[in-house]
C-alpha cells in the first residue's frame, strides 16, 4: 500500500506543480491584459473629454468676462432707466449668463465652480449694495458709473479677474 501511495504521489505531485504554475502564469497574464485595457479605455475617454473640458473653460472665461463691471455696463447702459430698473437689468443679465453656463460645472473642479458661483454672488451683491445707496430719482447711468467707480476707487482686484486666474491655472494643467 505505501508503494502505491508513493507511485500516485510521483504522478500527482508534478501535475499539481504544473497546474499551480499554469494558474499563476495565466492569472498574471490576464491581470496585465485587464490593466492594459483599462489604460486604453482611460486614454480614449480622456481624449474624448478633453475637448469638452477645454470648451467648458472657454465658456466660463466668457461668462467671467461678460459679468465683469466694464463689460456689464457697456452692454446694458441705458439712459432712460431708473436706478431700480438698471439694478434689475444688471442682475438679470448676470443671472442669465450664469444660468446659461450651469452645465459647465460637470467639466471643472468643485473648487473652480465654487469660485465662479461666489463671483456671481459678489457681483450681484455689489450691484444691490450700490443701488441701495442711490436715490430713486437717479438714472440708471448713475448706478453704472457707481459700479465702475467702486472697483476703481477701492483699488481691489476685480472678482472676475481673480476667478480668471484660477480658471487659467486649472486649464493649464490639462494642456501639459
Amino acid at each position: 500500500m505505501p508503494e502505491l501511495l508513493i507511485e500516485v504521489f510521483k504522478y500527482l505531485l508534478p501535475s499539481l506543480v504544473v497546474l499551480v504554475t499554469a494558474y499563476l502564469v495565466l492569472s498574471s497574464a490576464l491581470e496585465s491584459q485587464l490593466k492594459l485595457k483599462g489604460l486604453e479605455v482611460a486614454l480614449k475617454n480622456q481624449g474624448e473629454s478633453l475637448p469638452l473640458r477645454l470648451q467648458a473653460y472657454e465658456r466660463l472665461t466668457l461668462l467671467l468676462e461678460r459679468i465683469s463691471p466694464n463689460s456689464l455696463v457697456a452692454r446694458n447702459s441705458q439712459a432712460n432707466l431708473s436706478v431700480t430698473d438698471m439694478q434689475m437689468l444688471l442682475i438679470a443679465n448676470i443671472r442669465q449668463e450664469f444660468d446659461h453656463n450651469l452645465t459647465q460645472q460637470l467639466y471643472v473642479s468643485n473648487e473652480l465652480w465654487t469660485v465662479i458661483k461666489s463671483v456671481v454672488e459678489e457681483m450681484i451683491s455689489t450691484v444691490n449694495g450700490l443701488a441701495g445707496q442711490l436715490s430713486e430719482e437717479d438714472s440708471g447711468n448713475v448706478l453704472c458709473r457707481a459700479l465702475l467707480e467702486y472697483f476703481i476707487s477701492a483699488e481691489i482686484e476685480l472678482p472676475t479677474e481673480r476667478a480668471l486666474e484660477i480658471l487659467k491655472t486649472e486649464a493649464r494643467t490639462y494642456l501639459k
